[in-house]
Order: structure tokens, then sequence, then C-alpha cells
């Protein structure tokens, strides 16, 4: 995935906090779908994803593939926004 934070920021957190919490919940932060890239890049089976990267690292990774789009609360302001632009 492209963007910040990438993986390395990921990375130098998680070491920081490594003594405190050793998971990483892995989120697409800010999407409205949690579409391909998601599924693929940052949390599919392929030893380059970030959640294999973290787990290879030794950390408990929680994929949790929710876009933004899913939720009621963001769904309504999507459509309140919709509602102004006309």
């Amino acid at each position: 995935m492209e963007g910040e934070p990438g993986l390395q920021h990921i990375q130098r957190r998680a070491e920081a906090n490594a003594p405190k919490s050793p998971k990483i919940l892995l989120a697409p932060t800010l999407k409205v779908v949690a579409g391909e890239h998601a599924k693929n890049d940052l949390a599919g089976s392929d030893e380059t994803s970030w959640l294999s990267t973290l787990q290879q690292e030794g950390y408990h990774v929680l994929p949790h593939l929710t876009g933004l789009g899913s939720l009621d609360s963001w769904a309504d302001l999507y459509v309140e926004h919709f509602k102004k632009l006309r």
C-alpha cells in the first residue's frame, strides 16, 4: 500500500511498543471500502503483505478489513454531504 503511514512507520511504532503490546490491529484507515489493495497488500497470504511481514517479525496481527462505508454513521454523514451539494 502506498502512502503514509507506511509499513516502515508501523514497524518502528511496533518495535517501540513491543514490550507493552506485541499485538497489532491492521486496518485500512480512512478508506471508504476495504478493496483489493487492503485484502492483498495489507492482509494477504503473500509473504510480502504487511500481515505476513509483521507476523514473521513475531507480532500477533489482527486484520480488520472494514471500510468506513460499511459503518452506518459514516454512510449517514455521506448522505448528508451529498444532500448539501444539490
